[in-house]
């Protein structure tokens, strides 16, 4: 029997394309080439928006920043968060907000995926969290990811008909449910789209990921299932508390953001 899938919103929580930020006259993820240089121009890039001065190179993104102003937290999580290099320029003197850095990994999602286990009272629950590199499954039985086979799956969105991007993106998703030791009673998958309220998602780098995503995976799982953007996965392991606005900044491939509003 055909099981629903939900998008997931909490009001208090939306994401932030951060990736789109400019920082010494380029785009944050065009710094990668050099760490030193990335995670300098990050720093600076967090100053600008905690100001509300943030700017992207799409004016949309740029107004959107503005809601960023005057985070009192940032907490960085993800594979790059554990660079030995970021703690000693992010954590610098100086800075109006406190910084905190999770050095979980590249499975720091694991935690926001146990919150929503918990309050759908899943027992199994397995997370799958859609990378630009790959699929990150996350389960009680241990963590794996597979990986992305650019010649299946190759970057762009119009890489490939949408009808034949989504089966590839299916087959993918299928291929890391297979290695779960037992079957799961609950699925969260995250994607790395910046997706609306009504689960309608913008272009992004997998084809055929776009317009409304619950058509996309429908009939998939044999079970319940969750969708939300990656980087709101991620903060939801990270709430605000009493701290009033907190920004998760999750460094991977590239940069994603969720702002709690407080």
């Amino acid at each position: 029997m055909p099981h629903a899938v939900t998008i997931y919103h909490d009001p208090r929580l939306s994401g932030l394309e951060l990736w789109r930020g400019m920082a010494r006259g380029v785009r944050l993820d065009q710094l990668r080439d050099s760490r030193s240089e990335y995670f300098q121009g990050l720093r600076e890039f967090l100053v600008c928006l905690h100001r509300g001065e943030a700017a992207a190179d799409d004016p949309r993104e740029t107004a959107a920043l503005r809601h960023a102003a005057g985070f009192s937290r940032a907490v960085l999580c993800g594979g790059d968060a554990a660079h030995p290099a970021l703690p000693t320029i992010l954590c610098a003197g100086g800075l109006p907000f406190c910084i905190e850095i999770d050095a979980s990994g590249p499975y720091a999602a694991w935690r926001g995926a146990m919150h929503i286990f918990q309050s759908m009272e899943w027992r199994r629950g397995v997370a799958l969290d859609l990378g630009q590199t790959g699929l990150k499954v996350m389960s009680p039985s241990g963590n794996w990811t597979v990986p992305r086979d650019a010649a299946l799956v190759p970057l762009g969105a119009g890489a490939l008909s949408p009808a034949t991007g989504r089966a590839r993106l299916r087959s993918l998703i299928r291929e890391g449910l297979s290695r779960v030791a037992e079957p799961a009673d609950g699925i969260v998958l995250a994607l790395p789209v910046a997706l609306d309220s009504g689960g309608v998602a913008q272009p992004a780098s997998y084809p055929g990921l776009f317009g409304p995503v619950q058509p996309i995976f429908a009939g998939l799982f044999d079970c319940p299932s969750v969708l939300l953007n990656d980087a709101v996965l991620a903060a939801l392991g990270f709430p605000p508390g009493q701290r009033g606005k907190t920004l998760v900044v999750t460094l991977g491939f590239g940069i994603g953001g969720a702002l709690w509003a407080g």
